[in-house]
């Protein structure tokens, strides 16, 4: 058990990432067969399928939604740990960010979304995940443009 507790985000991705391209491969195949069908053409096999152009093609647009795929990472980390990840706490350690603030309702440190409670806390958790991630991608990339700065 500890293993899937230490790497829950990468095994909840690589299964969804799974399904969803053995459910492009079915799908874009059965389409695939039927135009072929109309055109008086063999069908073919779903390995087949999986190896065209057709398919490689439509997976490489879709893993062009960039945006989705980043989406569903941000929200998966703030359930899922991954050991050794700079964008997990240790799941062995208690976080001071994980601590419930709703119960300190008089707390003047707490920001108001924990004191007010209700549905207004867990939108402010996102909020706070998805910023901390792009402010850690800001960093990353100023890394990358100074180090591409400094070769030039």
């Amino acid at each position: 058990m500890k293993f899937f507790r230490d790497n829950g985000l990468t095994i909840v991705l690589v299964i969804f990432s799974a399904l969803t391209i053995g459910g492009m491969i079915v799908t874009g195949w059965f389409v695939f067969d039927h135009e072929l069908t109309e055109l008086g053409t063999s069908k073919v096999d779903s390995a087949i399928y999986a190896l065209s152009g057709n398919f490689l093609s439509s997976l490489f647009e879709n893993w062009e939604l960039e945006f989705l795929k980043m989406s569903a990472y941000l929200m998966l980390t703030a359930f899922l740990f991954q050991r050794g990840s700079a964008e997990s706490n240790d799941p062995d350690e208690p976080s001071e960010i994980d601590e419930d603030l709703s119960n300190k309702p008089s707390d003047t440190q707490a920001p108001w979304p924990a004191r007010v409670g209700g549905w207004v806390g867990p939108c402010e958790q996102i909020r706070l995940v998805i910023d901390s991630h792009a402010s850690h991608h800001r960093k990353q990339t100023r890394k990358s443009i100074a180090k591409v700065s400094s070769r030039s």
